[in-house]
C-alpha cells in the first residue's frame, strides 16, 4: 500500500471516529464531553485542510472533496448544537462550544485555498447560533465570567467570517458600489438622528424637516436590513464587544509584537498643484511637518508649479525650469542624506510611448529634471505611469541609471484602477490588469537593479477592483514584487463629521492586511484634489496609525518571528565537511531555543525507552539478578559543534531522576567533533553531575564509527545529530549518517532524528532574480569604468546587458534565502524521504549511492511570473506510537503550531532553500507545470540538477549540470590550489 493511500485511510478513520463520538453524545453534557475527546481528531482534520499536513506523518495530500465531507461532519455537530437545553446543563456551554467550532470553521477557512462556498454557509449559520446564544446568556445575566476569557477568540474569529462574508459580498454583486452608499448614507442619518435626538433644543421651523429626515433614515435603513438580516446586528454586536475590551488584550495574551507608531514610516506626498506654495518657506515647511507624524516628504523636483509663474495649459508645465530654480539646492541636499525628502518626477502621461513628437519633447524635460535630482544629491525619485505600455519612459531610466547614478532608488507609483491607466497597448500584447503593467515596465530593465527599482501602490478609491480584492491570489502575487509601501488618497478616507476623525475604510484595511508590514512598507498620504492644514494632517494620520496598530496581516506569525525587514539577501549553504564553521554561525544556532528544547523533549523520550527495554530484558532473563544495579545509557552526539545538545541531554537527565530517584541511572556521552577549536567550547558547557560522564571526541565522525566498530566497545544505544540543511539533505546529513550507521549501528538503537522529509514550493521573488541579475550585468568591467573606450558614459543599459557575463554561474546554485516576501504559486509538496536508521526504507532515494530523483506538480493559482522553488524539510526528531516530536522549516506547519504554542515552536536556525531558475517564465492561472530535481552524488560529494517543465512537457535546459556551479564536497582537509 502507498504512503498516500495509508495516510488517506488514516485520515477517513478519523472522519469515522468523530462521526460515531458526536452521534453518541445524546445531552449537552455528553456533547461537552465529546467535543473535549474529539479535540485531536478535529486538529488533524483542520490542518489537513489548512496545509495538506497531516501532523503526524506530514504527508501531502489532494483532498479535491475534502469540503463535502466537512460538510457531513459539521452536520452531526450542529444537531448537537441545536438540542435544547436539558434542565441540569447550564446556557453557558453551549455557546463555549459553538464558539470552539466555529474557530476551527475560521481556521479552514483562512487557507491557502481561499473562499469556499460550503465552509461560507457554514460559516454564517455557526455565526447567527453563537450570536443567539450569547445574547441569550446575557439576558439571563449569567455566564459573564466565561465571556471574560472567551470573547476575544470570538472577537479574533467573528472579524474574519466578517471580512470574509463581505468579501463574497462583493465578488457576487455587480451594484457593490451602490450598496455601500445605501448602507453609509443609512449610517449616517441614524447617526445624525441620535445627534438631533441628544440635542434639548430645536428651533420649531425645522421640525418638519426633521421628521421627514428620520422618516427617509428609518427607510433607508429598514432596506439595509432587511437585505443583510442577521448579519447587521450581528456586526453591531460583534462592534460592541469591541468596545467593551481592550484593544491590545488578544495580543497581549498571546504575546504578539506591537507595531508602534514611532516605527512606522509615514511620507506626505505634495501635490504640485493643489495647495499653499511652500518653495519660498521649504526648510521650515519641511522641518515641521518632519517634526510629529510625518518621517518625510515627496515634493516635486521642479517646486509647486503655482508659484511666481502662469500656466495657461497644462504642457506648459511640461517645462518648469524655464529661468527658475524652485528653492536652496543645497537645502535639498541635506534633506535627502537624512531620508525626509523624496522628489516625485513628473507624471508619465507626457512621455506617451505612441506619439513620437510629444515624446521626445517629455524625454528632453524628464532629463532635465533628472539632471536637478541629480545635482541636489536626492537618493529616492518617485515616478507615476499613466500609460499601460510604458517602453520608452523605461529603457531612458534604465541607460540613465546606468550612467549617472546607481545609487538612486526609483519608486514607481501605480494606481490600483485600471481604467486610469491610457491603453496604448496592442492587440498581440494586450495588458488588462495593473500587475501587468508593472511586469511589462520591469521587463525594460531586464529585471535587474536589485537596489534600484521599487513599486508603490495607490489607493484612490474605495471602490475596490477585483485585482486587489483582500485575500485574493491576484493581490497576494505583489508579495512576489519589490513592493515598498503604499498610497493612500485622503479622497478615500470616511468619515462621518469634522475629517479629523476620517478613518480606513473596511475594505481598504483589508486589502492592506494582505500586504501590510510595518517592518519594511511606509505609507504616503497624498490630497490631490483639496487641500488640507498641517494641524488637520497630523490628527488625521495619528488616528490612522492607531488603526494600523491592530491590523492583523498575513502570515504575521512568521514574519514577525524572523523580524522581515525587507533587505532581501542570498546565502551560500555550509560546507559541512570541507569547512569548520565559525563561532558566529555557532552562535546563531545556539540561539535557537525551539530546536534545542524539541531536542531534548526527543532525547527524554529515548532515554526512557532505552531504560525500559533494558529492564524487560533484564527480566526476561532468568539467569540474571533480581535488581538490576546499573541502568547504563550510551549517548553518541555527531557533530557536537559547541556542545549546546548537551545542555539538552541534561535537560533529560535531570528529568529522568527527578522522575525515578530510586534508580541507578548512568549516562555515557560520546561528543564527536572534527572542530577541535569548536571541542575547547565544548567541555565548558560540561556540568559534572554523578552518573553523567562525557567523552569528548577530536575526530571525524566516520573516522570515530570505524574505530567504535574495530575496537568492539558497546555502541551506543542514541545516536543524536543536528546536520539538517534548510533543504533536509543538502548538508550531506544523510550521506554521513548512513556511512556511520553501517559501523555501529545494532537493532535496539534510536537515532535522533528519525525521518527526514524535504519538500518543494514555487514562488515568486523578483528581488531575487534582480540580485542575481545585478551580479550578472554589472561586473567590474562595467561598473564605474573611466577608460578612454570603457567609459560607463558611452554605454546606453542594453549596450552592458548585450555584454554581461552568463547568468548561469549566478542562477545555477542552491541558495539560502533570507526571508523575505514571497508568493507562493502553490503549496509546498513532497519530495525526497530519509530515515535513520531503517537503510532500506527510503523514497524517491537509490539506497546504494543516496542518488534521488523526483518531478512534482504543481498549478498556478493566479498569472504570475515564477522566478524558483523554495525548499524545506520536516524532520520527525522522536516517534512512537501516541506520541512525535517534529521540527520542521516549512512555513505551513510551523504557522499552525505559532497560534498554538505562541510562537515557541518556530525555529530559526533554518531559512528556505532557494532553486533559483534563469529568468521569470510567465505562468496563466490554473497552468500546470512540473518542477524536476536530481540528487547526484560521487564519491567526492554531492549536487543538484533541476529543471522548470512547462505545458506539454516543454522542457527548461538543466542547470547545474555535473556540479559545474554548486557541490557539496565529501572529503575534508582539501588541498588548497
Amino acid at each position: 500500500m502507498g504512503r498516500k493511500t495509508k495516510s488517506k485511510n488514516k485520515a477517513l478513520a478519523a472522519f469515522k471516529k468523530e462521526k460515531a463520538l458526536w452521534k453518541d453524545a445524546a445531552s449537552m453534557d455528553a456533547a461537552q464531553q465529546a467535543l473535549i475527546q474529539s479535540e485531536n481528531n478535529i486538529r488533524m482534520i483542520v490542518d489537513i485542510a489548512t496545509t495538506g499536513f497531516p501532523p503526524d506523518d506530514q504527508i501531502v495530500l489532494d483532498y479535491d472533496d475534502f469540503p463535502e465531507r466537512l460538510k457531513i461532519l459539521m452536520t452531526e455537530i450542529e444537531g448537537i448544537i441545536k438540542e435544547p437545553h436539558s434542565d441540569k446543563s447550564t446556557p453557558e456551554t453551549s455557546p463555549i462550544k459553538t464558539l470552539k467550532l466555529f474557530e476551527l470553521l475560521i481556521k479552514y477557512q483562512g487557507s491557502e485555498e481561499g473562499w469556499d462556498s460550503v465552509t461560507s454557509e457554514w460559516l454564517q449559520k455557526y455565526a447567527n447560533i453563537l450570536l443567539s446564544q450569547m445574547k441569550e446568556s446575557d439576558t439571563s445575566g449569567r455566564g459573564s465570567s466565561i465571556f471574560d476569557e472567551e470573547s476575544q477568540k470570538f472577537m479574533r474569529a467573528f472579524s474574519k467570517y466578517k471580512e470574509n462574508y463581505l468579501k463574497e459580498e462583493m465578488k457576487g454583486k455587480s451594484n457593490v458600489k451602490e450598496k455601500n452608499t445605501k448602507y453609509k448614507n443609512a449610517q449616517n442619518c441614524e447617526n445624525d438622528k441620535e445627534k438631533q435626538c441628544s440635542s434639548k433644543k430645536s428651533s420649531p421651523s425645522t421640525t418638519n424637516t426633521d421628521n421627514n429626515e428620520k422618516n427617509s433614515c428609518d427607510d433607508s435603513s429598514k432596506k439595509v436590513s432587511s437585505k443583510d438580516g442577521n448579519f447587521k446586528d450581528a456586526w453591531k454586536y460583534y462592534d460592541k464587544l469591541v468596545e467593551i475590551k481592550e484593544k491590545d488584550s488578544e495580543r497581549n495574551r498571546i504575546g504578539l509584537p506591537k507595531i508602534k507608531c514611532n516605527t512606522m514610516k509615514c511620507f506626505w506626498s505634495v501635490h504640485a498643484v493643489v495647495g499653499v506654495n511652500e518653495d519660498v518657506n521649504f526648510g521650515s515647511f519641511v522641518t515641521e511637518n518632519c517634526s510629529n507624524n510625518f518621517s518625510g516628504l515627496i515634493y516635486p523636483v521642479s517646486g509647486m508649479v503655482n508659484y511666481n509663474k502662469n500656466y495657461s495649459t497644462k504642457e506648459d508645465i511640461t517645462n518648469p525650469f524655464n529661468a527658475y530654480v524652485p528653492f536652496s539646492c543645497e537645502l535639498v541636499r541635506r534633506l535627502a542624506s537624512k531620508d525626509m525628502i523624496m522628489g516625485r518626477l513628473l507624471d508619465s502621461y507626457l512621455k506617451d510611448d505612441v506619439n513620437e513628437s510629444v515624446n521626445k519633447s517629455s524625454l528632453l524635460n524628464l532629463k532635465e529634471e533628472l539632471d536637478f535630482a541629480s545635482y541636489c544629491e536626492m537618493k529616492t525619485l518617485v515616478i507615476k505611469l499613466s500609460n499601460r505600455m510604458n517602453a520608452n519612459y523605461g529603457r531612458y531610466l534604465a541607460d540613465w541609471l546606468c550612467r549617472v547614478d546607481r545609487n538612486v532608488q526609483i519608486f514607481v507609483e501605480l494606481e490600483t484602477d485600471i481604467d486610469f491607466y491610457h491603453d496604448n497597448s496592442t492587440k498581440e500584447k494586450p495588458i488588462n490588469s495593473v500587475w501587468e503593467i508593472w511586469s511589462y515596465f520591469r521587463a525594460q530593465f531586464n529585471h535587474a537593479f536589485f537596489s534600484n527599482l521599487h513599486v508603490i501602490l495607490k489607493f484612490s478609491s474605495s471602490d475596490i477592483p477585483d485585482e486587489f480584492l483582500p485575500g485574493s491570489h491576484n493581490l497576494k502575487r505583489w508579495k512576489g514584487e519589490p513592493l515598498v509601501g503604499f498610497t493612500i488618497d485622503y479622497d478615500i478616507l470616511d468619515c462621518h463629521g469634522k475629517f479629523e476623525d476620517a478613518f480606513f475604510p473596511d475594505i481598504i484595511m483589508r486589502s492592506l492586511s494582505t500586504l501590510w508590514n510595518p517592518a519594511y512598507h511606509f505609507l504616503i498620504f497624498s490630497n490631490d484634489t483639496f487641500y488640507l492644514t498641517r494641524v488637520v494632517r497630523e490628527k488625521v494620520i495619528a488616528k490612522l496609525k492607531d488603526s494600523l496598530m491592530a491590523i492583523d496581516y498575513d502570515d504575521k506569525y512568521y514574519e514577525s518571528h524572523f523580524k522581515y525587514h525587507g533587505n532581501f539577501m542570498l546565502q551560500n549553504p555550509l560546507q559541512p565537511c570541507a569547512d569548520n564553521l565559525t563561532s558566529g554561525i555557532y552562535h546563531a544556532f545556539e540561539s535557537d531555543t525551539v530546536k534545542y528544547k524539541k531536542y531534548a523533549l526527543a532525547i527524554y523520550y529515548a532515554i526512557k525507552k532505552s531504560i525500559t527495554e533494558q529492564l524487560l530484558e533484564h527480566i526476561s532473563n532468568i539467569n540474571q539478578p533480581k535488581v538490576l544495579d546499573v541502568i547504563g545509557v550510551d549517548i553518541a552526539i555527531l557533530g557536537a559543534g559547541r556542545g549546546h545538545l548537551l545542555t539538552s541531554i541534561l535537560w533529560a537527565y535531570k528529568k529522568i531522576i527527578a522522575e525515578a530517584p530510586e534508580k541507578n541511572i548512568s549516562i555515557v556521552i560520546h561528543v564527536v567533533e572534527k572542530n577541535n577549536l569548536a571541542l575547547l567550547d565544548c567541555r565548558k558547557v560540561y556540568e559534572y553531575i554523578e552518573g553523567f560522564t562525557i567523552k569528548p571526541v577530536n575526530i571525524e565522525m566516520r573516522e570515530w564509527a570505524k574505530q567504535m566498530h574495530n575496537s568492539k566497545n558497546r555502541l551506543p544505544d542514541i545516536v543524536v545529530s543536528e546536520l539538517l540543511g534548510s533543504f533536509g539533505c543538502n548538508e550531506l546529513a544523510p550521506d554521513l549518517l548512513y556511512e556511520v550507521e553501517s559501523y555501529i549501528y545494532h537493532p535496539k538503537q534510536i537515532w535522533i532524528p528519525k525521518i527526514v522529509e524535504s519538500y518543494i514550493q514555487p514562488i515568486t521573488n523578483i528581488p531575487a532574480l534582480q540580485f542575481l541579475f545585478d551580479e550578472a550585468i554589472f561586473h567590474s568591467d562595467f561598473d564605474g569604468g573611466q577608460g578612454r573606450n570603457n567609459s560607463r558614459r558611452f554605454y546606453t543599459f542594453m549596450d552592458v546587458f548585450k555584454k554581461a557575463k552568463p547568468i548561469s554561474p549566478y542562477s545555477d546554485r542552491l541558495y539560502i534565502a533570507q526571508p523575505s516576501p514571497v508568493y507562493k504559486i502553490d503549496n509546498p509538496k513532497y519530495c525526497f524521504t530519509f530515515l535513520h536508521p531503517q537503510y532500506d526504507n527510503l523514497i524517491n532515494i537509490n539506497p546504494e549511492d543516496l542518488s534521488g530523483h523526483s518531478t512534482i506538480n504543481f498549478k498556478a493559482r493566479s498569472t504570475c511570473d515564477i522566478t524558483g522553488f523554495q525548499g524545506y524539510f520536516v524532520a520527525t526528531l522522536y516517534e512512537e506510537e501516541g506520541r512525535a516530536v517534529i521540527l520542521s522549516s516549512c512555513p505551513h506547519v510551523n504557522k499552525l503550531e505559532a497560534v498554538k504554542y505562541n510562537f515557541e515552536c518556530l525555529s530559526t536556525s533554518w531559512f528556505p532553500a532557494f532553486f533559483p531558475l534563469r529568468g521569470p517564465i510567465r505562468l496563466q492561472e490554473d497552468e500546470e507545470f512540473s518542477f524536476e530535481i536530481f540528487r547526484k552524488t560521487d564519491k567526492t560529494g554531492v549536487w543538484y540538477e533541476w529543471r522548470f517543465i512547462g505545458q506539454d512537457n516543454k522542457l527548461e535546459d538543466l542547470q547545474n549540470e555535473n556540479g559545474e556551479e554548486y557541490f557539496i564536497f565529501k572529503n575534508t582537509n582539501l588541498n588548497i590550489r
